[in-house]
């Protein structure tokens, strides 16, 4: 399990990145324009790691 940047280990949740893609495909998101990176990591990227 990895450590993040924000303190708590990292859990990897379907959900989590299920909910992402709805939130993006939803009115709320409207704001996001093309060519945004949106992480949903747990904090990994916060830390410096790279894929």
């Amino acid at each position: 399990m990895s450590q993040p940047a924000t303190g708590g280990p990292l859990h990897e949740d379907v959900d989590e990145i299920a909910e992402t893609a709805a939130w993006l495909c939803s009115p709320s998101a409207s704001f996001v324009t093309a060519g945004q990176t949106v992480l949903v990591d747990g904090g990994y990227t916060i830390a410096g790691n790279r894929v």
